[in-house]
């Protein structure tokens, strides 16, 4: 019996997805998920293995690079079972991560959202839990001033660096990486927003769910590896142009700037 439905949005990147898959179904019961990979137009031959390598995988063919927000949408629009997973198409599992959110998502009934911890490759702790965003930690960040200020109290803040992440709690976000949501409370808050073509678009769903009392859920007792490079990071190019208009929505949706 379908108890919850994994989405997950690709694009270029059979290695990544043939990871995921693998390792998901290593240690989940197929069962008990209704595993979705929405594919936007990948030229690498994705689709040809996820269909041929996991036939008990359903595959939305897009045709083309819709953005994030759109792909996980068609995602969510499919579901069945309690409960709705949107995973990023680089992580790798260790354990049955979604069951432990599971237990503990349905442990809180104000709980919208759980999210496990997060390790780069290496074996680093990828600080997934952040503060709603301000221009400040922005700009710091993603501009020369963050080499002046290297250790700047407002970014150690919003990144949470000081926090024990070795303690489950309540925090103001995480990265949408790994995002098992509650389905009542989806019904609620609503889709993603499709305006956000790359990046935001999970900083703005925790905002409006948090709008409504509702809770972001930290849970460090699963951890997954997130095989993350930024794109946006790397030089200026067209994800740059995305990250920088989501960045612009986000504050002029909710007017969250200082």
């Amino acid at each position: 019996m379908v108890k919850t439905t994994v989405g997950i949005v690709t694009w270029n990147s059979l290695v990544k997805v043939d990871r995921l898959l693998e390792s998901f179904l290593r240690f989940h019961d197929p069962d008990e998920y209704k595993i979705i990979v929405s594919d936007n137009g990948s030229t690498d031959g994705t689709q040809a293995m996820v269909g041929d390598k996991y036939p008990q995988v359903e595959l939305i063919e897009n045709g083309a690079n819709l953005g994030v927000a759109k792909a996980r949408n068609k995602t969510i629009r499919l579901r069945a079972g309690r409960h709705m997973a949107l995973l990023d198409d680089d992580l790798e599992f260790h354990d049955a991560a979604l069951d432990i959110l599971c237990e503990r998502l349905e442990s809180f009934p104000d709980v919208a959202v759980a999210a496990p911890r997060l390790h780069y490759p290496d074996g680093t702790l990828q600080h997934s839990c952040r503060t709603f965003q301000t221009i400040a930690p922005i700009v710091l960040r993603g501009s020369p001033l963050g080499k002046l200020f290297p250790d700047s109290k407002i970014v150690r803040n919003h990144l949470m660096i000081d926090a024990d992440h070795s303690v489950e709690q309540f925090v103001d976000w995480t990265l949408g990486a790994c995002h098992l949501i509650h389905g009542d409370h989806l019904n609620r808050i609503g889709e993603l927003d499709e305006k956000y073509f790359y990046l935001y678009e999970d900083v703005d769903f925790c905002y409006r769910a948090q709008k409504l009392g509702l809770k972001v859920l930290y849970v460090p007792s699963t951890t997954v590896t997130h095989h993350y490079r930024r794109k946006s990071a790397q030089s200026f190019n067209k994800m740059t142009v995305h990250h920088i208009g989501s960045i612009a929505r986000y504050f002029w949706k909710h007017r969250n700037i200082f």
